[in-house]
């Protein structure tokens, strides 16, 4: 399995047709499998995917990387699978990202339809801005008419904000036709695949399995396409996730008691998805472009607002800086001992090759020589032919002859 970081595809790239290395019977799909445990149905569906030929490319966390183990089993049938780690989000933006997306979390499970997940809003209130666990029990957000408002600011909020840029450079190198996740890649804070991916305007699909529907985690983006095993299940997916109707797709389970869609089927319904090209506008798109120009207040606010996490930032850059040059000299050598190698290589066919040129002039300054030999042979033979038969044609002199001469 190729294996590589954002950044690192441009010698990947070569040797293929069009502008982004990819030929159009071979479709590149980018898929988060964050691992075999949190994923088991995924590895399925990447095998079919490449039995189908299609150009799958693996993207995993940087962090969770050991985590990532089914990669290893797949690679072991399938050597032109391709693998990627996608780096920690390190922008300024990456404070309030994660605010609002606790901040929803924990808005989400004090529903009255979540009163049965008391250690998950234990754990969200924990998690929560300190600021949002006291407006709760303010007005109007006491009720839950102004939790929903809020909700909804907060939403708009999220939708709106700075893209990572690791994950743009991975959208923008990888050039894929289509995106596959799954409901825990959805859900993930830091995946932000169907995000980018409906800015960059590509179709994004989401496979979800029957276990998946029932758990209250929340899908952060709404994906081009949602696929579910049966009918049953799409109302799951509507009313428990707030998915639209009309991007739901159900198709057959999968065989042999698995719990996910059939994954021959997700493949038809990812090549449908591909060939359609139809990306909804996304939430937010006026409001990106806003706050990005607004990246030097949040650098001069983040001091004020987050003292302790921008010490921590600020006393671990020096080993970031450490880390970056070791990596980087690490690179150098790597490429320099590829570099030896290879001329090392170079030399040693060129010394092979001169050999072979040498035993092929030997060679062929033998077979001029034994044709010379031949030709010389072949001329003797005839001198000797022509006076034997020379000989033979003179007449003998008469007896007649013999007195005259006299």
């Amino acid at each position: 399995m190729k294996e590589g970081a954002i950044g690192d595809v441009a010698a990947s790239e070569q040797g293929g047709s069009g502008s982004n290395g990819r030929t159009p019977d071979r479709p590149r799909a980018l898929v988060f499998m964050r691992g075999v445990g949190q994923d088991p149905e995924f590895p399925d569906l990447v095998s079919a995917m490449l039995e189908r030929d299609h150009d799958v490319v693996l993207v995993a966390q940087e962090h969770r990387r050991r985590a990532s183990t089914a990669g290893a089993d797949l690679s072991e049938r399938y050597p032109r699978l391709d693998h990627v780690q996608m780096p920690q989000r390190r922008d300024p933006w990456r404070l309030p990202a994660s605010a609002t997306r606790r901040a929803l979390d924990y808005l989400r499970y004090l529903e009255p339809e979540s009163e049965d997940a008391e250690a998950l809003r234990n754990q969200a209130q924990e998690r929560a801005p300190k600021l949002l666990r006291a407006l709760p029990h303010l007005p109007p957000f006491r009720w839950r008419f102004g939790r929903r408002i809020l909700a909804w600011i907060l939403r708009r909020l999220e939708a709106g904000l700075p893209i990572a840029p690791a994950t743009k450079a991975l959208i923008r190198e990888r050039s894929p036709a289509i995106i596959v996740v799954s409901r825990d890649a959805a859900c993930d804070p830091e995946a932000e695949l169907v995000r980018s991916a409906h800015a960059a305007r590509i179709p994004s699909v989401l496979v979800m399995t029957a276990a998946e529907l029932t758990d209250p985690g929340d899908v952060r983006d709404v994906p081009t396409l949602t696929v579910v095993a049966g009918e049953e299940q799409v109302n799951e997916a509507v009313l428990t996730h707030g998915l639209p109707r009309d991007r739901v797709a159900a198709v057959s389970e999968a065989s042999e008691g698995a719990r996910g869609p059939s994954p021959a089927e997700v493949v038809d319904a990812v090549d449908q998805a591909a060939l359609a090209g139809v990306v909804p506008r996304p939430p937010g798109r006026l409001l990106r472009p806003v706050l990005w120009l607004l990246t030097p207040l949040l650098l001069l606010l983040l001091p004020l607002l987050r003292p302790g996490a921008t010490l921590r930032a600020i006393g671990g850059a020096p080993k970031r800086v450490r880390k970056r040059i070791r990596h980087a000299r690490r690179a150098s050598a790597h490429k320099r001992s590829l570099d030896r190698k290879s001329r090392g290589q170079s030399a040693k066919q060129e010394k092979l090759a001169r050999a072979e040129a040498g035993k092929e002039r030997k060679v062929s300054r033998a077979v001029e020589k034994q044709r010379k030999r031949e030709r010389r042979e072949a001329g003797r033979r005839r001198a000797r032919e022509r006076a034997e038969h020379g000989e033979a044609t003179t007449p003998a002199p008469t007896e007649a002859g013999k007195e005259q001469g006299q």
